[in-house]
């Protein structure tokens, strides 16, 4: 794929042109794409909190509402752990080991082929998991989670539209069970 400069886009595509310096959005600031999942995945991480803090403070809302925030902290949660993959695989091969995984997986959006490389990275790099989040406390409560979401939302269709591939139709799921993982969630960042 071949990327190419904002600044260099036709003038027709000028929704995507820079102009004066405040209100700029600058993608891959630090030239370092790859680098960055962490700082996308944390951008994505706050937006879905704005928004369900947001939906939270109103007496009623539409269910339709929870859709954006629900992809929101699923989107973060797939590029946190690709960024968790990419840095823990920089660090081993500064100790001359590798880590063993399939890159293709970048380009996936499915999240429980990341659980043994997660683990494996871990292990590997002498880190140890200590999240005090109800339901990530553990690696077994982290795999909890991601088989919730893979059950529900395996290639992050259902919070996008209204079907996926196979037109089957979105799930039910209780927007407080967010709210009390949010609490804890809030007291931990």
């Amino acid at each position: 794929m071949m990327e190419q400069s904002l600044d260099r886009l036709p003038d027709k595509h000028s929704l995507f042109r820079s102009g004066h310096t405040y209100g700029n959005v600058v993608l891959n600031f630090q030239d370092a794409a790859s680098g960055e999942f962490g700082v996308y995945a944390r951008a994505f991480h706050k937006a879905g909190q704005a928004l369900f803090e947001r939906m939270l403070a109103k007496s009623s809302y539409n269910s339709l509402e929870g859709c954006p925030i629900i992809f929101l902290y699923r989107h973060a949660l797939e590029l946190y752990l690709k960024a968790i993959m990419l840095h823990g695989e920089a660090i081993l091969l500064m100790n001359g080991k590798t880590l063993i995984w399939n890159r293709s997986l970048l380009q996936k959006h499915s999240l429980l082929p990341f659980f043994p490389l997660l683990k494996q990275t871990f292990d590997a790099v002498g880190w140890t998991w200590e999240l005090h989040i109800e339901g990530l406390r553990t690696f077994e409560e982290v795999e909890e989670l991601l088989r919730d979401f893979e059950t529900v939302d395996h290639a992050s269709y259902t919070f996008r539209y209204p079907i996926d591939k196979k037109d089957f139709l979105c799930q039910a799921f209780q927007a407080r069970n967010f709210q009390e993982r949010r609490k804890d969630e809030a007291k931990r960042w």
